[in-house]
């Protein structure tokens, strides 16, 4: 199971016996043989684990357009951003003194190249292309271990306001005003 999960992820064989080596001391805490869920939790560790290294040796800004996007998903539950959405909540949400579009962008790219975000080339309604990025980790993985204060504070609650808006009738003059301003943020 342990390589043909591995396999699936990856392809690497080292990964595959680090899986089974966590997989192991966690059934050994249990005093049980090794099952699914101890690889599956095992799996979830690891993944872990390597995105917190990634993020610990980020700087404060890439740090900040990864919340960015970790946000972005929670709250809207979309996968996929553009560059504009992402920069939007960046620097209205998230920093004082922030980049320039351009430095984010940059950014974004060098965040794609960690593997903890994805891309994709989307084209907009006017002719024209941008690009499009997705996490590839779960968004409270990520968040959390950039600030689980703002995480558990301030991002659940935006999250709360979104979905309470959205039981809300969707024709409601006040919910088109306000899902016209999300879409620029």
């Amino acid at each position: 199971m342990c390589a043909n999960l591995s396999y699936l992820e990856h392809g690497d064989a080292r990964r595959s016996v680090e899986l089974l080596r966590v997989a192991a001391e966690l059934a050994i805490k249990e005093n049980k043989p090794i099952t699914v869920q101890h690889v599956n939790h095992a799996s979830e560790q690891l993944q872990k684990d390597r995105v917190e290294q990634v993020i610990k040796s980020l700087s404060y800004h890439s740090r900040i357009a990864c919340m960015s996007i970790a946000a972005n998903t929670y709250i809207r539950n979309e996968r996929i951003h553009s560059t504009a959405s992402l920069y939007n909540t960046y620097k209205d949400e998230y920093v004082k003194g922030p980049l320039s579009y351009r430095r984010f962008s940059e950014i974004l790219k060098d965040l794609e190249n960690t593997g903890l975000l994805e891309s994709r080339l989307g084209s907009k309604n006017h002719g024209g292309y941008n690009s499009e990025y997705s996490l590839i980790v779960q968004p409270e993985i990520v968040g959390k271990l950039i600030n689980e204060k703002v995480w558990n504070g301030y991002v659940m609650q935006k999250k709360q306001e979104h979905d309470f808006l959205y039981m809300m009738n969707p024709n409601d003059p006040i919910v088109k005003a306000i899902k016209k301003y999300e879409e620029r943020w």
